[in-house]
């Protein structure tokens, strides 16, 4: 959109350069340290993907206005993974239904571990949108980590910090769900006969959906 693209850079392309200046810092280190860090990093990673000098900028007043935010800073002496993969089966039967993905951030205190999700994105909604997102890292964190009390967030990073915490129903009834969109995806792959939700154009575009078009080629 025009508000993602004014700092002369696509959003695809900004969401992947902020993942990846955050994987680079040391979250545990003083709030200086991280700003310094913070500037390395953006102007590093921001010529690896050809971000003009506007858009550096931007990364820089939004990266580090979260550095310096309480939300940032992990307990001490906790467990802190970043970009960390998985790879779980969900459900046995026929299909059996696998879900692969990777948490932005995990931090475990040895009670307690925190998934999260960052957007560098404009705060939308409650975070509903990405309930399901959050829901999947914290049925692989609980896998791994089944003495762990699971609790899930989105940050939102541009234009000012916002922290939404997810709803986490029973880690069953994730799994059930999971099941049951896999299942519905594996029968639309076999028949060709995709569902379209939301049900009209103008919805799908207001959540933002990159494959508007391929679904409603113009048409509502």
């Amino acid at each position: 959109t025009a508000a993602e693209s004014a700092a002369g850079a696509d959003a695809t392309t900004l969401g992947i350069a902020v993942h990846a200046i955050l994987e680079s810092l040391d979250l545990s280190a003083s709030g200086a340290a991280r700003a310094a860090q913070a500037d390395r990093k953006i102007a590093e990673i921001g010529a690896a993907h050809h971000l003009p000098p506007a858009a550096q900028a931007e990364l820089a007043r939004d990266l580090k206005r979260y550095l310096a935010a309480p939300e940032s800073s992990p307990p001490a002496n906790a467990q802190i993974d970043r970009e960390l993969p998985f790879f779980m089966l969900a459900g046995g039967g026929d299909p059996a239904i696998f879900i692969r993905g990777r948490i932005d951030l995990l931090i475990d205190d040895g009670r307690s571990a925190l998934v999260r999700d960052y957007k560098y994105a404009r705060p939308a909604g409650n975070g509903g949108a990405y309930a399901l997102v959050g829901q999947c890292y914290a049925l692989a964190a609980h896998a791994a980590r089944p003495d762990r009390a699971v609790a899930a967030d989105v940050v939102y990073l541009r234009g000012r910090v916002h922290r939404v915490a997810i709803e986490l129903p029973p880690l069953e009834r994730i799994r059930e769900r999971i099941v049951a969109l896999g299942r519905a995806i594996a029968d639309a792959a076999r028949t060709r006969e995709w569902p379209r939700t939301p049900q009209n154009e103008r919805e799908c575009r207001r959540l933002g959906c990159g494959y508007v078009g391929r679904c409603w080629r113009g048409g509502d």
